[in-house]
């Protein structure tokens, strides 16, 4: 069983791995956070909570839509907790736009930057996948 900083830390981790998909999902819930400017472009911040005290923003490119950043931060008190992610060298893969980098960081520093070199989606997942 998960609770406290730990569950809070995989709802935000959770939230983010889909996150068009969240915001289209809850599009009643989404609300303006404002701008930010990130790498000399100003983009537009989208923010929704995913459970009461935490918060998860995607920083969108309004020329192309595309999500630049992420954040998500829990506001309980103790222990603070805020992920960040950048998103770049967007590639089409099978039809899919697929951010091909990833920076990360967890609280203010670097937790490291992914890079993927090829990606290929499966025609069909086997029926078992998603059970418990």
């Amino acid at each position: 069983d998960a609770a406290g900083p730990r569950l809070e830390a995989m709802i935000l981790q959770a939230s983010r791995l889909d996150l068009p998909a969240l915001l289209s999902s809850w599009e009643a819930k989404v609300k303006d956070a404002g701008s930010l400017d990130l790498d000399g472009k100003r983009l537009r911040v989208l923010a929704i909570e995913p459970a009461p005290g935490l918060v998860v923003e995607a920083a969108i490119d309004p020329a192309t839509g595309r999500i630049l950043r992420s954040r998500g931060a829990s506001s309980s008190p103790g222990m603070p907790l805020e992920f960040v992610t950048t998103y770049s060298d967007f590639r089409e893969v099978s039809g899919v736009l697929v951010p091909m980098r990833e920076e990360n960081w967890a609280n203010g520093k670097s937790t490291g930057v992914t890079i993927l070199e090829k990606v290929t989606f499966p025609k069909a997942l086997p029926e078992a996948t998603f059970r418990p």
